[in-house]
């Protein structure tokens, strides 16, 4: 409930250990809760959502190349 709600399972306690060292090796299923919030933490914002169908390619950064010919594209 706590890692649904937002709590961070990175963080260590006054010993030094997280919660999923905590947890019982044989609970396997809390462990892998835990480890997937985790990864999720740590990759927060990492993510973006793409369409199915989106066609992908390499992007400009904005100003850069302009009036250069890339790859690829005619001349106007």
């Amino acid at each position: 409930m706590m890692l649904e709600a937002g709590s961070n399972p990175r963080v260590k306690n006054r010993g030094g250990l997280t919660a999923v060292q905590l947890v019982d090796p044989r609970n396997t299923e809390l462990r892998r809760l835990i480890e997937k919030h985790e990864y999720l933490n740590l990759n927060q914002g990492d993510f973006i959502a793409v369409p199915a169908g989106a066609k992908l390619g390499k992007g400009r950064a904005e100003g850069e190349g302009e009036g250069e010919k890339q790859r690829g594209e005619e001349e106007e």
